[in-house]
């Protein structure tokens, strides 16, 4: 795995550990914004939710990562698999992935 040069797993991890979140910087370029965007709005519309859980007014898309190559692309990013190595055991399955979008009402 070919890690990012500026990338450091250690500092990303303790972050995780300490807040809960980390941030990569430009994780995304530009085209690939643009690409994530035109996918998501192509695949909405049809996935409201049914039960109160769900929320009537929101729209769930799940398995991005089936959906379209820049999702694969984001989970195949060396950073984040270096991070998911780091906190998951060996063999995990990357299975939630996933664009939320809470419409009005």
């Amino acid at each position: 795995m070919a890690e990012d040069a500026g990338f450091d797993l250690e500092a990303h991890a303790g972050r995780l550990a300490r807040d809960r979140y980390t941030v990569l910087p430009d994780f995304l370029s530009p085209r690939d914004i643009a690409e994530a965007r035109a996918r998501i709005d192509a695949l909405s519309g049809a996935h409201r939710g049914r039960n109160p859980s769900d929320g009537y007014a929101t729209e769930r898309i799940c398995t991005l990562v089936a959906r379209g190559a820049v999702f694969e692309r984001m989970v195949e990013d060396p950073r984040v698999l270096a991070l998911l190595d780091r906190f998951l055991l060996p063999g995990y399955l990357l299975t939630a992935s996933q664009s939320i979008r809470i419409h009005p009402g």
